[in-house]
């Protein structure tokens, strides 16, 4: 009786010397490959805006980099081909050259997406859906980026393939390289350096380390059985309710603050709120340090309460409206993703079912970030998207036939046609969206020439305004968005119910395609409340958050217009600060992108993964060291995430 052989066992020495030929083929290229990106991004991205005394420095540092990404990923290569080798010996060269190739893809889309967006892109792409994708991918512009990187593909597979006679003769000495790079992978750390800002230090990160260390941080990471949870989380009750059945059900207790600062309405007031896409403190309102570039925002703050150092709660705008209307925790990639949502309050539920209409207008696809879904659980009476606009509107100019939809000239111009019954109060949301990326204007060259002359009016020196003007497409967006918006309010100003309206203003995040400067720079937002009915306007220092606007919308209705509010509710945010000097007394968490919760403030500290920061009075962020501090604000981080976690699993917010 023959024994059944279960495998075929290698020859030892053909393949070992295969092994090891392949491997080095595969090292050496993929450093070539890694080098000639560095290259690339170095031509296309550079930060222009450094000293010329730190070039050396930024360059040694991205340098340092990739070194540590082309050390650390050899071990992986040569068990790769090892592996390859063993499922099948026939087609072993064929096999690795495709997946060499497919890894290559991998870093040319992430060099393609920094030089895109300026931030690099971690695992939160796999957070959205193929429609969502599709959307943002193809209104990406990457022509030139594309064709230098494809240039560069084709020689490294030049490289690969014409160099036979060479891996032959070099057999030998490929193998020394092979063992030496494996045990030098094997004994080195991560590299720590200090970058002047948040721009530079995105620029030197390895796109490949950032973006697949976030891969295994999401499959390894679990807090549950953290021992400073576990004693924790079982501590607070609320009106009989267990916290750890309802990790966020408190009693509310946020303050009115708007009170006092206006006159009485004639009747309950309308509640209009304007939604911009990627509206930052960087470039609007005074002290920007890149320049204001929304002069009408600019004159309505003064006629306003202006909060200087407001915060948007993440860096994309999938949390926007489920933290500015409701106050509510990130789930695991935002809110509206949650399938089924949790029970809960937002403004828009609580005052349909006390009288009010409620109404969304956006000029894009409504069902993007699961807006729809959201809208629709808190029972909006109308949404009007682009399905809603008809044949008189125009979309946006397409890129690679994508187009975001209908501009915010039109948005607001279908909302202004839309037939009004001005005896119920109305909570209107408009959410805006020319000034997202591609950044392209039916008035394109027209708000380029504003741009050019409101840059002439800016008091910025020489070389600032240079720099200023590698943005001018992006900004003249702004311009184009600031127009816009005067342009609403003028018209709603003839309206009869505008004397009984309040406007709330705010970004949803700051838009990340101009540099950041710091951590927190892509959050800080303005937010403006505006109204006939205001005794007088006002400017504030202290820092709030979106978190905070739906309880004290809440607790101004509650308090002077007999709105009912929920004596228990679960909102993270416990008002706004009216404090003119600067100061914080909120602790909440933030969450960059989809997949990336690793932001958190708390007093004058910005927690950002394992770096603690001070905050001084500019917003500007001091990297610090004080182990006592930290380890409060980790232990609050990881206490919201378990709560966070638990909601997830359980459905439970409100009883």
């Amino acid at each position: 009786m023959k024994t059944k052989i279960l495998y075929k066992p290698l020859p030892n020495a053909i393949h070992s010397s295969l092994v090891f030929e392949l491997s080095g083929r595969y090292i050496i290229s993929w450093g070539i490959t890694i080098l000639v990106l560095r290259i690339i991004e170095i031509i296309l991205n550079f930060p222009v805006f450094i000293p010329i005394s730190e070039y050396r420095h930024v360059l040694l540092a991205a340098f340092v980099e990739d070194s540590y990404f082309f050390l650390k990923s050899i071990p992986f290569i040569a068990f790769l081909v090892f592996l390859i080798m063993f499922i099948s010996q026939k087609k072993v060269k064929i096999i690795c050259l495709w997946t060499f190739v497919y890894f290559f893809s991998i870093l040319c889309i992430l060099s393609l997406y920094f030089h895109t967006t300026s931030v690099p892109l971690r695992n939160d792409a796999f957070a959205y859906s193929w429609k969502d994708l599709q959307q943002t991918l193809g209104t990406t512009q990457m022509s030139k980026t594309t064709t230098i990187e494809m240039i560069s593909y084709l020689v490294v597979l030049i490289l690969i393939l014409k160099l036979q006679i060479f891996w032959k003769i070099a057999a030998e000495w490929v193998l020394r390289l092979v063992i030496f790079c494996i045990f030098l992978s094997l004994t080195i750390s991560s590299p720590k350096t200090t970058f002047p800002n948040e721009y530079v230090q995105n620029f030197c990160q390895n796109k490949g380390v950032y973006f697949f260390s976030s891969l295994f941080e999401s499959i390894w990471t679990d807090t549950a059985n953290d021992p400073y949870l576990l004693q924790t989380s079982e501590k607070y009750n609320f009106s009989g309710v267990p916290k750890n059945s309802y990790p966020f059900y408190h009693n509310d207790e946020s303050p009115d603050v708007l009170g006092t600062r206006m006159n009485k309405f004639p009747s309950r007031p309308n509640i209009v709120f304007i939604v911009v896409e990627g509206l930052g403190r960087a470039f609007s309102g005074p002290k920007a340090y890149m320049g204001s570039f929304t002069p009408f925002l600019d004159s309505l703050a003064k006629q306003s309460l202006y909060w200087n150092n407001f915060l948007s709660t993440s860096g994309r705008t999938f949390a926007v409206l489920p933290s500015l209307l409701g106050s509510l925790p990130f789930g695991k990639t935002g809110f509206s993703d949650l399938d089924p949502m949790p029970k809960h309050h937002t403004l828009i539920s609580l005052l349909q079912k006390q009288g009010y209409k409620t109404y969304y207008y956006y000029g894009g696809n409504s069902h993007f970030d699961n807006t729809f879904p959201f809208l629709k659980q808190n029972s909006v009476e109308k949404i009007i998207d682009e399905t809603s606009f008809g044949n008189s509107y125009v979309k946006m100019p397409s890129t690679n036939g994508f187009t975001w939809g209908y501009d915010d000239y039109d948005l607001f111009h279908r909302y202004l046609q839309e037939p009004t019954s001005y005896g119920n109060p109305r909570l209107d949301i408009l959410q805006t969206l020319s000034s997202h990326s591609p950044f392209i204007l039916k008035e394109q060259e027209k708000y380029k020439l504003i741009f050019q002359n409101h840059l002439k009016r800016l008091q910025l020196g020489v070389s600032q305004k240079k720099i200023i003007n590698e943005y001018e497409q992006i900004l003249a967006t702004i311009l184009y968005v600031d127009d816009a918006i005067k342009y609403f309010m003028h018209e709603f100003s003839k309206r009869p119910d505008y004397k009984n309206t309040i406007f709330i203003i705010t970004g949803d995040h700051r838009l990340p395609e101009i540099p950041l400067a710091t951590k927190l720079d892509r959050y800080h937002v303005p937010l403006i409340i505006f109204s006939p009915m205001l005794k007088k306007n006002a400017s504030f220092e202290a820092i709030s958050t979106h978190f905070d606007v739906a309880p004290t919308i809440m607790a101004f209705l509650a308090k002077n217009y007999k709105i009912k509010r929920p004596t228990f509710t679960h909102w993270i945010g416990i008002g706004i600060d009216t404090t003119k000097q600067f100061r914080n007394i909120h602790s909440y968490p933030l969450m960059m992108t989809k997949l990336q919760l690793v932001d958190y403030i708390s007093g004058s500290y910005w927690l950002n993964e394992d770096n603690l920061f001070k905050i001084n009075a500019q917003m500007d962020l001091e990297k610090i060291n004080d182990p006592t501090i930290l380890n409060r604000l980790e232990n609050e981080m990881k206490l919201f995430k378990y709560y966070n976690q638990k909601m997830r699993k359980t459905g439970n917010l409100i009883p």
